[in-house]
C-alpha cells in the first residue's frame, strides 16, 4: 500500500499511471516484511546491549575502588542525623576515626569507634568511608 494525498485520488500522478498498484504483490511484500520483524527486533536488541556494555565499560574505567583491610583506620561521612546540633555549614564533614572490624562483603564493613572503643550497630558502605592517615 502507498499513502496518497486526496488530490491524487481524483487525478492520478505520473507515478500512479506508470506503476499501477498490484495488490497481490503488495500483500506478499507485507507478509515477507512480517517474517523479518523478529529478526530486526533481535538485531535492535543486540545493538542496545552493545551500547549498554560500552557505556558501562567507560563508566567503570573511571571508578576508583577503595578497599580496606581489617584493622585499617577510616573516617565516616557525617549525615544530618548524626551531625552535632548548632554547628551549621561549618561543621565537620567526616567523623571518626573508626577501625575496620569485619568485612561483611565486598565494599561493606563493620566499624568500631576508636575513641569510645565501641562497635557500631550498622555496617557501612565504601562510598561513606575514606582512609584515615594519622
Amino acid at each position: 500500500m502507498e499513502a496518497v494525498i486526496p488530490a491524487e485520488v481524483t487525478v492520478p500522478s505520473l507515478l500512479q499511471t506508470l506503476c499501477p498498484i498490484n495488490e497481490e504483490l503488495n500483500n506478499e511484500l507485507l507478509l515477507d516484511y512480517l517474517d523479518l520483524i523478529d529478526e530486526q527486533r533481535d538485531q535492535a536488541y543486540i545493538r542496545i546491549q552493545n551500547y549498554q556494555q560500552a557505556a558501562a565499560r567507560y563508566y567503570n574505567s573511571k571508578v576508583k575502588q577503595r578497599r580496606f583491610a581489617v584493622g585499617d583506620l577510616v573516617l565516616r561521612k557525617v549525615f544530618t542525623a548524626t551531625q552535632e546540633p548548632d554547628v551549621g555549614k561549618l561543621g565537620a564533614n567526616w567523623e571518626g576515626p573508626y577501625e575496620i572490624l569485619e568485612i561483611v562483603k565486598n565494599g561493606v564493613y563493620k566499624l568500631k569507634n576508636v575513641r569510645k572503643d565501641k562497635p557500631e550497630k550498622n555496617s557501612w558502605n565504601t562510598m561513606n568511608l575514606k582512609k584515615y592517615y594519622h
